[in-house]
């Protein structure tokens, strides 16, 4: 069994360098962690990139990307028992691809299935904006009093990632029964 495992390991060790991975994190989110993560992130970033826009850039839509783990996950842990007290679970990858000097992030984490074609319309809607159109609904939410339902921030997430980024994508797969699993990718 362990024997799988370890082999398992080393081939996840090396599809992470292949994508040239800085760091990449499984397991519960907390806010603790993406204040360590961050932390992390800008040490990384000190040391590769020069750019203090592209810098900011990669934080933030950083940030953004695990606050949607840390409000949205529907994969908790502990997953069984009495415990109120649980955890959301996810996954982070954020790298640079020297031979495009672009920066990765990707996160993932599970969702309700019924929530995928409120997710897709909302990212494939902000897909298509502008820099203008994107700027004008960036600060007409801003304004707004009444939040999107079940949303526990602004609303503004994938707008303020779209704002940061060269290109988003997303792709969500079956997990079970009632759970779809999301990954969203942004390039800087």
């Amino acid at each position: 069994m362990l024997e799988n495992l370890l082999d398992e390991v080393c081939d996840i060790k090396s599809r992470f360098d292949s994508y040239e991975t800085i760091f990449s994190f499984n397991g519960t989110i907390t806010y603790e962690l993406l204040t360590n993560l961050g932390a992390l992130l800008r040490q990384n970033l000190d040391a590769i990139e020069k750019n203090q826009t592209r810098k900011s850039k990669v934080f933030i839509v950083f940030i953004e990307e695990l606050q949607n783990v840390l409000f949205y996950s529907k994969e908790k842990y502990p997953k069984t028992g009495d415990n109120e007290l649980y955890f959301n679970l996810g996954i982070v990858l954020v790298g640079y691809i020297n031979d495009i000097d672009k920066y990765f992030i990707v996160c993932g984490n599970a969702i309700d299935k019924e929530d995928v074609k409120k997710i897709e319309s909302k990212i494939e809607s902000i897909k298509s904006l502008d820099t203008e159109e994107l700027k004008s609904m960036y600060k007409q939410k801003r304004r707004e009093k009444n939040r999107d339902k079940g949303s526990k921030g602004a609303g503004l997430g994938f707008i303020e990632i779209a704002r940061k980024t060269t290109e988003m994508d997303y792709k969500i797969f079956n997990l079970k029964d009632d759970l779809s699993f999301f990954v969203f990718e942004a390039i800087i």
